[in-house]
């Protein structure tokens, strides 16, 4: 009998400058759902957070949201997105991989207008949605 591949469980991060928003795999690693949005500060506390979440799921690799600029360069909030990559590598000690994360906001906050409507009222909604958005788009690259 074949052993079933168990997917590595993924938790993704839309890095905000305000909140981060959280969204994690099932565990099939197949589907993304949204999970939280934290405080970026302080940031010990912002760090403490994630890791308890980390630990909480079982990750054993981030998905980060990587804001390109309209043309595809990288900009100043590609650069803080890179910089906090690289902290949480060398902090965490877990494997980390910047995703294009165009559009996700916007993505998210047209959900909420329409079939997540229901989800408006929570301060957190569109930063959860559009880490599960960076996470569905990291999936679906490694699909194809």
């Amino acid at each position: 009998m074949a052993e079933a591949y168990i997917m590595p469980r993924l938790l993704a991060l839309d890095p905000g400058t305000v909140t981060v928003g959280l969204a994690v795999t099932d565990p099939t690693g197949a589907l993304a759902r949204p999970l939280a949005a934290i405080p970026r500060r302080p940031h010990g506390a912002f760090l403490e957070r994630l890791a308890s979440y980390l630990e909480e799921y079982g990750v054993e690799e981030i998905i980060l949201g990587l804001p390109l600029e309209t043309d595809g360069k990288k900009g100043k909030a590609a650069q803080r997105a890179l910089s906090l990559a690289f902290e949480l590598e060398k902090r965490l000690k877990l494997p980390v991989r910047a995703v294009d994360e165009s559009y996700t906001t916007l993505e998210a906050e047209e959900l909420l207008r329409g079939p997540l409507k229901k989800r408006a009222g929570d301060p957190g909604a569109k930063d959860k949605i559009a880490a599960a958005l960076i996470l569905e788009r990291h999936l679906g690259l490694r699909r194809s």
